[in-house]
This record gives C-alpha cells, sequence and structure tokens, in this order.
C-alpha cells in the first residue's frame, strides 16, 4: 500500500495502556526511519467504561440546538459560556 506515495503499512496493536505507544512506535522511528501515525480506537467496553467521561463534557460543551460557536473553525476555543 502507499499514502501520498509513500510504503504504508497498517498495524492494529491491542495495547493495555497508552503508556505502551513510546516502544511500539520508538521502534519503528530508530529502525526505519519512519514516519508513525498513531489512531486510538475504542471498542464497546471502552466506550461504556468512559460513559461518564462524555456525559460531563457533553454538560460542560455541547451547545444549545440552533447555537453555533463563536469562531466555527476555530474549535474549541471557539466556544462561549
Amino acid at each position: 500500500m502507499d499514502s501520498n506515495g509513500q510504503r504504508t503499512a497498517y498495524i492494529f496493536l491491542d495495547m493495555q495502556d497508552a503508556s505502551q505507544i513510546p516502544a511500539i512506535a520508538e521502534s519503528w522511528f530508530l529502525a526505519f526511519n519512519a514516519s508513525v501515525e498513531i489512531h486510538p480506537v475504542m471498542i464497546p467496553d471502552d466506550l461504556a467504561r468512559a460513559g461518564g467521561a462524555i456525559e460531563n463534557a457533553v454538560k460542560k460543551y455541547a451547545l444549545p440546538v440552533g447555537r453555533v460557536p463563536t469562531h466555527a473553525s476555530s474549535g474549541l476555543a471557539g466556544f462561549t459560556h
């Protein structure tokens, strides 16, 4: 496979903790001078455990229906409360 003309590999890992990322990524950086992109994903059990944090974020950052951020393209920094 390739991505933007570069050889590409997609590797799926079941990590138990994010602290494992450096040990995995560094070996690719050092051995192959590779560019590494990491995209964490959640399985349903992870999502269930995150329910409280999601609820808190919704309460803190959700906008009423029809209201938009002051600077829609600027992300959370553009939100006003």
